[in-house]
């Protein structure tokens, strides 16, 4: 367990080679947002939860976008629960 930093962001968690691989918790400052789950070659991939300024989002990343099953719930208590195709709510 490591941990990373530059100016918009934090990691703190797993690496291989040199970049984010395995478990870790990625914030970033400038996009508003904190990941929670597994990381490949320094991508987003598996089952993970996401916070944002809008809501939290949960699901499966491949290749830094939720795909697949998922859900999102906004901080108003809205909520969808259903398909994700390129991080895009689909269905």
């Amino acid at each position: 367990m490591a941990v990373y930093r530059t100016p918009h962001e934090i990691y703190c968690g797993e690496f291989k080679d040199g970049v984010m691989h395995g478990y870790g918790e990625l914030t970033n400052k400038e996009k508003d947002f904190e990941y929670f789950g597994e990381f490949i070659n320094g991508k987003k991939e598996g089952y993970a939860s996401m916070k944002t300024a809008k809501g939290r989002l949960t699901g499966r990343f491949h290749n830094d976008l939720i795909t697949g099953e998922g859900s999102f719930h906004w901080y108003d208590g809205r909520r969808y629960e259903g398909q994700f195709r390129n991080s895009k709510f689909h269905g």
